[in-house]
C-alpha cells in the first residue's frame, strides 16, 4: 500500500507541476500579449508626438531652415550616417552627415514626398520609424517644400499642428479643422474650403468648412462635390484613405480663379494630410454616423431628423427661403407583416427607403436637407428653397417609384403602395407647424383611398403660396 500511495503522490505532484507550468506559460503569454498591446499604443502615441515635435521645430524657421531642423531631429548624431533631401530634379535642398559624392543604387532609408524625396542610411539612431511616422515626415517635407515654392503662410502649419494635436489626444476636431481649412483658402486665394464626406448612400455631406458661409458658395461646393457641375470658381480634390475615396476637399471663390502649380501642390498636400486625419478619426466618425442613422433603413433616425429640422428652420429664416416636408407612409403595412412576416416587412421598408434615396439623388444636393425614418413605416424628405409645384412633383415621383417596386421575399413578391402628405412653409418657420400640416395631408391621402399624395396647409403667416423666395 505504501508504494501505491507514493505512486499516487508522484502522479499528483507531476500533474500539479504540469498545470503550474501551463498556467505559468498562459500567464506569460497573456502578459506578452498585454505588453505587446501596450507597446503598440506607445508606438502609436510616439508616432503622433513625432509629427507634433517636428512641426514645432518647423514653425520657428523659414522654409529652408525647417528642413535643416527636420534633419537634425531625425539624425541627432551626424556620425551615425547621413540624410539628404532632394527635389524631383535631383537637386539637393539640404543634407546632414557625411554624404558621399556618389550615392549607392539602394539606400535603407527613403521617404518620398510631394516634390522630392528624403533618403539616407540612418534615422533616429537605431530606432525604426513606423509607417504612420513615415507618413507624418512625408507630410511635413511636402509642407516645407510647398512653403519654399509657394511661400505658404506659417499660420497654415501652426493650424495643422493644432489639428494633429487634437487628433493625437483623441479630442474633437470640430474647432481646429475649420481654422485649418480657412488657412488653406487664404493660401490659395479661395473664399471657402470645405470637406465633403462620402455617405453610405453615395451622397456627400459637409463635415467642416472654413471661410465664407455664403449660400451661393455653399450650393456651388455641394454641386461640385456631388459631381453635378464644374465651375471656374471651384476646385475639388479627392481625399483617399487606403484605396477608397472617403471625402472631397472643395475650394470655391466669388470670382473665377486658377491654381498655380505651387497652389496645386499645396492643396494636394492638404488633401494628403486630411486623409491621415480622417483615417485616424474614421472610427469616431463611423460611431457618430451610426448614431445618426436608423439601422434598418440606413436613413437618418428621428433624433437626427429633429435636429436637421431645427437647423433648417433657422437657416431658411436667415436666408429667406422656403422649407418643405414630405411624409411617406407605406399603405397597409400591418397587413404585409401579418401576411408575410415581420422579416418581409423589414425587407419592404428597406426597399422603400432605397427608393426614397434614389429619388433624393435626383434632387440638387443644395436643396435636400435630409431623408429620414420618421417613425414605424413613415419616412420623410426635408427640402429647402424649392417652390411648391416642385415639391408636389417630388412627392408624386416617390409615390410612383414605390408603386413600381418589386419586393421579393422568399420567392414571394410583396406588392407595395404608399401615401404621401406634404407642406411648404415660408419663414418664419415653426417646425411643429410644418410637421402637423404634412401629417394632416398624409391623413387626407389615406382617407382618399391611399396610393396618392395630398398637400397640407399651414397657418397663413407661414404659408408659401405667394411669398415664395426662389434661390
Amino acid at each position: 500500500m505504501l508504494w501505491f500511495a507514493s505512486l499516487a503522490l508522484a502522479v499528483a505532484l507531476s500533474i500539479g507541476l504540469l498545470l503550474s507550468s501551463w498556467r505559468t506559460r498562459s500567464a506569460l503569454a497573456g502578459e506578452r500579449d498585454a505588453l505587446q498591446r501596450v507597446d503598440e499604443l506607445v508606438r502609436e502615441r510616439q508616432s503622433m508626438r513625432l509629427e507634433a515635435d517636428i512641426l514645432r521645430v518647423l514653425i520657428a524657421d523659414d522654409a529652408a531652415g525647417r528642413i535643416d531642423r527636420l534633419l537634425g531631429l531625425l539624425l541627432p548624431h551626424p556620425s551615425d550616417g547621413y540624410l539628404l533631401v532632394r527635389d524631383e530634379t535631383q537637386t539637393t535642398l539640404a543634407s546632414r552627415g557625411h554624404v558621399p559624392p556618389s550615392l549607392p543604387p539602394e539606400l535603407p532609408f527613403v521617404i518620398a514626398f510631394s516634390g522630392g524625396e528624403l533618403l539616407g542610411t540612418a534615422c533616429l539612431g537605431s530606432r525604426r520609424l513606423t509607417e504612420e511616422a513615415r507618413s507624418y515626415v512625408s507630410d511635413v517635407l511636402s509642407s516645407a517644400y510647398a512653403a519654399i515654392r509657394a511661400e505658404a503662410a506659417p499660420q497654415l502649419i501652426e493650424t495643422k499642428l493644432a489639428l494633429q494635436s487634437e487628433v493625437a489626444e483623441g479630442d474633437a476636431i470640430a474647432q481646429s479643422l475649420p481654422r485649418y481649412l480657412d488657412r488653406i483658402g487664404e493660401s490659395i486665394g479661395a473664399d471657402r474650403v470645405a470637406v465633403h464626406l462620402v455617405q453610405p448612400d453615395g451622397t456627400f455631406r459637409v463635415v467642416a468648412f472654413g471661410g465664407s458661409d455664403a449660400e451661393a458658395l455653399s450650393s456651388l461646393a455641394d454641386s461640385v462635390a456631388a459631381g453635378e457641375t464644374t465651375s471656374s470658381r471651384a476646385v475639388a480634390v479627392e481625399i483617399v484613405v487606403g484605396d477608397r475615396p472617403m471625402a472631397r476637399l472643395v475650394a470655391t471663390a466669388e470670382r473665377s480663379f486658377r491654381l498655380s502649380h505651387d497652389d496645386r501642390r499645396l492643396i494636394d498636400w492638404a488633401a494628403s494630410h486630411l486623409s491621415v486625419v480622417l483615417r485616424q478619426t474614421a472610427g469616431r466618425l463611423a460611431l457618430q454616423r451610426d448614431a445618426r442613422l436608423d439601422r434598418l433603413t440606413g436613413l437618418s433616425n428621428r433624433a437626427t431628423f429633429d435636429a436637421e429640422l431645427a437647423g433648417a428652420a433657422t437657416k431658411c429664416e436667415r436666408e429667406s427661403i422656403s422649407l418643405a416636408l414630405i411624409l411617406v407612409d407605406v399603405d397597409h403595412f400591418k397587413q404585409v407583416n401579418d401576411t408575410h412576416g415581420h422579416l418581409a416587412g423589414d425587407a419592404a421598408l428597406r426597399a422603400v427607403a432605397g427608393t426614397i434615396g434614389e429619388a433624393a439623388r435626383s434632387i440638387r444636393a443644395a436643396d435636400l436637407v435630409t431623408t429620414a425614418r420618421y417613425g414605424g413605416e413613415e419616412l420623410a424628405l426635408l427640402l429647402q428653397g424649392i417652390p411648391p409645384e416642385v415639391v408636389a412633383r417630388v412627392a408624386e415621383d416617390v409615390r410612383r417609384r414605390i408603386e413600381r417596386l418589386q419586393v421579393r421575399y422568399r420567392d414571394v413578391v410583396v406588392p407595395l403602395t404608399a401615401s404621401a402628405g406634404w407642406a411648404v412653409a415660408q419663414p418664419p418657420v415653426e417646425g411643429d407647424e410644418l410637421i402637423d400640416a404634412a401629417d394632416a395631408a398624409l391623413y387626407a391621402a389615406k382617407q382618399a383611398g391611399r396610393n396618392c399624395t395630398r398637400r397640407g396647409t399651414l397657418p397663413k403667416r407661414a404659408a408659401a403660396e405667394n411669398t415664395f423666395a426662389p434661390r
